[in-house]
């Protein structure tokens, strides 16, 4: 499973791949999924429009400080 450590900084934003699983507390085969699965996964994760993940303009979690996110349930 992705720890914090792991989340990392991907040229100026974190990587969403690795910060889903770690919100989402669980590991996702992401070669397994079609693009709408995965779009479904990011907007769970996140909790806003797929949309609005990649902008800062939209106050996208990917642009902040991992503090602000808590895995689902805690």
């Amino acid at each position: 499973m992705i720890k914090e450590q792991d989340v990392r900084d991907v040229g100026g934003t974190r990587n969403p791949y690795a910060l889903a699983e770690y919100l989402l507390g669980t590991s996702i085969d992401w070669n397994d999924k079609s693009p709408t699965e995965v779009r479904q996964i990011m907007e769970k994760a996140f909790s806003r429009p797929y949309e609005k993940l990649f902008s800062p303009e939209h106050e996208s979690p990917l642009y902040e400080s991992l503090g602000r996110w808590q895995r689902r349930g805690e």
